[in-house]
């Protein structure tokens, strides 16, 4: 056994600690008996060894110091041929006294209950008592189950024998199962299929379900195994399982032996491979060359001359032709039968005793084992870096002289290098794999993101050296950051939505001009902005938001405009001048001009206030030509130029018209406006222009006759203008002179030009007329006069 970098071995009644390269005593402990045979090694667990020795004694020792710490001694004493197992704070073994004796298996706590009695008294937890006892009987732990394998408790050798499964704290019988023979092996356990598998004596392999939960054995099956002669056999070598197959040792007392291989399921012998001897010994696996394609066992054999026999199978054998028997070691000086175990050493050296009562270290001589393990190291791939860290290690632990004769240290080095950038480009392609989740991202990134993993490890594998993995790596990485995560679209789709929104509500606001729309059709248009507004909000991307705004644009487009309410009116309309009311609105558009240009009829426009006309506006349709822009209709009676005005009249009677529109209109208006509140029926006005620029007016007609309360006249401009009863000297400027505008009184003969009425004396009227009116006039005021002095 093996325990700190030194080899535990016992003879007589010393126990040693030995160098495991010279073979030099460490350290010596005082045992209270000697080992039976000596081929039961101790055990070590929780820093001690437990040592079984003679007289059914197990002491247990300090693992550094090897100064007892208990000593247990068995009732019903017997032999100490079976390894000890450990669990859990607690050690199994049993105890053999003859074919047909009782003997104990005794579960031990490794508790130090009295660390000042070094050779305290250990008291058993539980035990139980089988005729013919414990021989070489190995127990294995499973779970809360210590499993064990009895003699049969007859001379024979082909009674039947028990496996027990006990509860490993109280000892209680939980399964058991009745075999053919002497159990004389250890229990094997294999975890990847529950199973465990034992030999017995007469030579039989058996195998059968373990609960891993509770200890409950089934599904017995034994296979009695013969020689490559068909012959009978014994066997009490412990199996080996590995990958589906089975290793042990078959033959005969003193005679020849074989290495079975047996299928793991069927137990059934699949070849054998022939030994100098009967090989009672577990085999020694390795699978550090399993890359090669080769599995090693390493047996001992009971015959002379007991050395070692290597048996190089391939990793897919099925007949002794895909195995080679290579004798290892002859144990040349030390020749002696052999039945114990063979154990490895952490460089590889192999430590066994053999009936010369002597420990053999068996190894290469160290400079050929280092070529050796280099060579060993094949084709560089990810599995072999066991190998090479042996043969660097090995290499390490030259002298400077023995390093020089390694050959092939190239070979290491160059291996090292491959090694360390197929690591690099591994880890760097499981970074890759694992720098993002999938799951994070949406069906078409996932795409793009694999997309990007798969060219990132092209690009890994194709580097040259660790740089270029690291570069690789590192630009793969920046490629996958501008894949974009669910998260992200998400969030930016929220910060697009909300832009697509806000643009949608703009659009809506802007897609139509109130200043078309009847007062009627404002409310159901601001309706039907506010409806597309609230769905615009409500949609939950942005094919939402274009569908919610073309349903409002669709939805406003059904509301009449001005325009299309003209029309329609014009349309209904059987007379021959149609009349529209403007009720809430004042300006005409575009479109309601074209609407009246195309019907070749008369609109009139009609303006109220308290059921009376204030003023109205008429427009041919056949008339209408150039047609610039919208129209406002409205006509204030107040205007910011009063006193300006009133200054050039001088009163202040004046009835003020500003036109809202100003600039030359599509075609003449007929216009009419109230004036009976100041003015009688048959009282002559003069409409004057004023010019803002020079605080001067301009007449524009004469004679306008008062009639029914209105006052009727056309022009071809607007802008701000004044009725008045007062003629006004003119300006003589033609530049600030308005635009020719036709002057129409209601009386439609009497059609006056406003450059032949003139902007300076500007009268049409004969001299003659003049002076009536002044004598008239005379006459008035000298009757005034009259009066006031009678009333005086």
């Amino acid at each position: 056994m093996i325990v700190d970098n030194a080899l535990i071995v016992m003879s007589n009644t010393s126990i040693y600690k030995l160098n495991l390269v010279t073979g030099d005593i460490l350290a010596t402990g005082q045992m209270v008996a000697a080992p039976d045979w000596g081929y039961t090694p101790p055990t070590y667990a929780e820093g001690m060894i437990f040592a079984p020795l003679q007289n059914g004694t197990i002491q247990a020792f300090n693992a550094k110091t090897l100064e007892s710490v208990w000593v247990y001694r068995d009732n019903l004493k017997g032999q100490s041929l079976s390894p000890i197992a450990y669990s859990d704070g607690y050690i199994y073994t049993g105890f053999w006294n003859s074919e047909t004796g009782n003997a104990n298996f005794v579960c031990l706590s490794v508790t130090d209950e009295d660390p000042s009695q070094p050779n305290e008294a250990k008291i058993a937890s539980w035990k139980h008592t089988q005729p013919g006892g414990f021989y070489w009987a190995g127990a294995v732990v499973i779970g809360d189950a210590v499993i064990v394998g009895t003699d049969d408790g007859q001379s024979g050798d082909s009674d039947p024998a028990k496996v027990y499964s006990f509860n490993k704290y109280t000892g209680e019988m939980i399964s058991e199962l009745d075999v053919i023979g002497d159990q004389r092996s250890s229990i094997a356990y294999d975890k990847a299929s529950g199973k465990i598998y034992f030999t017995t004596k007469c030579g039989y392999l058996y195998s059968a379900s373990v609960n891993a939960k509770t200890g409950v054995l089934s599904n017995l099956k034994g296979v009695k195994q013969v020689n490559d002669e068909n012959r009978n056999v014994m066997t009490t070598s412990t199996p080996v399982v590995y990958d589906g197959k089975v290793y042990l040792g078959i033959g005969q007392y003193f005679q020849k032996g074989w290495v079975l291989v047996a299928d793991a399921e069927s137990l059934e012998k699949l070849f054998t491979v022939s030994l100098k001897g009967y090989p009672q010994c577990s085999m020694l696996l390795t699978t550090a060359y399993e890359d090669t394609g080769y599995l090693y066992l390493y047996s001992t054999y009971n015959y002379l001359p007991g050395g070692i026999s290597m048996i190089k199978i391939k990793t897919d054998a099925t007949t002794a032709a895909d195995a080679e028997l290579i004798e290892l070691y002859d144990a040349e000086g030390f020749s002696q039968y052999c039945i114990t175990s063979i154990i490895c050493g952490p460089d590889g050296t192999l430590y066994y005793k053999n009936d010369s009562a002597n420990i053999l270290a068996v190894g290469m001589p160290k400079v050929a084992k280092v070529i050796n393990l280099i060579n060993a190291i094949g084709t560089v791939t990810l599995d072999s870096g066991s190998a090479i860290n042996k043969a660097r290690n090995a290499y390490d632990s030259l002298t400077e002289a023995q390093k020089k004769e390694v050959t092939n240290y190239s070979v290491l080095t160059t291996a090292e290098m491959q090694y360390e950038l197929l690591v690099a480009k591994f880890n760097a392609k499981t970074e890759l794999e694992n720098y993002k989740n999938a799951d994070d991202y949406r069906e078409a990134q996932k795409i793009e993101l694999a997309n990007a993993i798969t060219a990132g490890k092209e690009a890994i594998d194709a580097a040259a050296d660790i740089a270029g993995v690291d570069s690789a790596l590192a630009a793969a990485k920046a490629a996958i950051d501008e894949i974009k995560t669910d998260a992200q679209l998400t969030e930016e789709e929220k910060e697009d939505i909300v832009a697509a929104k806000k643009e949608a509500k703009e659009a809506l606001d802007n897609y139509k001009d109130l200043k078309d729309y009847r007062e009627a059709e404002k409310a159901g248009l601001a309706a039907a902005i506010a409806s597309g507004k609230s769905a615009i909000d409500a949609a939950a991307d942005i094919a939402g938001v274009n569908s919610a705004l073309a349903t409002a644009k669709a939805a406003i487009d059904e509301i009449k405009t001005n325009a299309q309410l003209i029309a329609e009116e014009i349309e209904s309309s059987e007379d021959e001048t149609v009349t529209i009311e403007l009720e809430d609105f004042t300006g005409l558009s575009k479109d309601a001009l074209e609407a009246i240009k195309g019907s070749d009829r008369k609109v009139t426009f009609v303006k109220k206030e308290n059921e009376r006309v204030l003023y109205s506006w008429t427009f041919d349709g056949s008339k209408i030509d150039n047609i610039i822009g919208d129209i406002d209709l409205s006509i204030s009676f107040t205007t910011n130029n009063k006193e300006a005005i009133d200054e050039l009249v001088g009163d202040r009677n004046s009835i003020y018209l500003s036109f809202t529109y100003k600039g030359e209109l599509p075609a003449p208006a007929f216009i009419k406006v109230y004036v009976g509140d100041k003015y009688e029926d048959g009282e002559k006005l003069y409409l004057y222009y004023f010019n803002e620029k020079t605080k001067k007016s301009e007449e524009i007609a004469t004679g306008l006759e008062v009639k029914d309360g209105y006052i009727s006249f056309t022009l071809t401009h607007m802008s701000d203008y004044f009725l008045t009863k007062t003629k006004i000297a003119q300006i003589t400027d033609e530049k600030d002179k308005p635009k020719d505008a036709d002057v129409i009184p209601e009386d439609k003969s009497k059609k006056v030009k406003s450059k032949d009425v003139g902007v300076g004396t500007g009268d049409t009227f004969p001299l003659a007329i003049w002076l009536i009116i002044f004598s008239i006039s005379l006459i008035g005021v000298a009757y005034i006069l009259i009066r006031k002095r009678r009333t005086i």
